[in-house]
């Protein structure tokens, strides 16, 4: 059990580091490359900007992962009550 939630949550991770790059990217001027705002000198407007980025994009990442457990508590919820009621029609 613990393999799998590693292997899954090493999964989530490439996914969502993408999305947090695109959010980043969103929030960056028009036509911004990533590569380029990331090696600008710290205290630059670059980097300045690049942080802002990164501070709009961080909760937008976390709204997103919300949906994962909220999703599992209810389809764990529902395991739970299918589980009780079939076991009180076969006994």
């Amino acid at each position: 059990m613990g393999g799998a939630g590693m292997f899954a949550v090493s999964l989530y991770t490439i996914f969502m580091g993408g999305y947090y790059d695109e959010l980043i990217a969103k929030h960056l001027p028009g036509d911004a490359d990533l590569g380029t705002y990331g090696a600008a000198p710290g205290g630059s407007p670059m980097a300045t900007a690049l942080n802002d980025a990164k501070n709009l994009a961080g909760p937008e990442v976390l709204q997103t992962t919300l949906f994962i457990p909220i999703f599992l508590v209810l389809a764990f919820g529902g395991l739970v009550f299918y589980m009780r009621s079939r076991k009180n029609v076969i006994a």
